[in-house]
């Protein structure tokens, strides 16, 4: 298996994902509290951990589906070297 691929979601998506909620939490109260600069940096924020879960599950779901195809997992391993 190729060592840039996580095979599971680990604290990276856990802490993402609390970082996630934190932000909404910053950017909502940013918002009602008639702070512009607090809500835009929250949603800023939060767009930057969505990014980060999302390729977080992508990289897990292809590690997984190329550790169940050993041969896809020889041409992965073939085109990235």
């Amino acid at each position: 298996m190729s060592n840039d691929l996580p095979e599971n979601l680990g604290s990276e998506f856990w802490f993402a994902l609390f970082m996630l909620l934190l932000c909404c939490a910053g950017s909502y109260l940013g918002f009602t509290r008639d702070n512009p600069t607090a809500a835009s940096v929250g949603a800023l924020l939060a767009f930057f951990y969505i990014h980060r879960l999302v390729t977080r599950l992508r990289d897990v779901r292809l590690a997984r589906h190329l550790k169940q195809n050993p041969e896809l997992l020889r041409i992965y391993n073939a085109q990235n070297r």
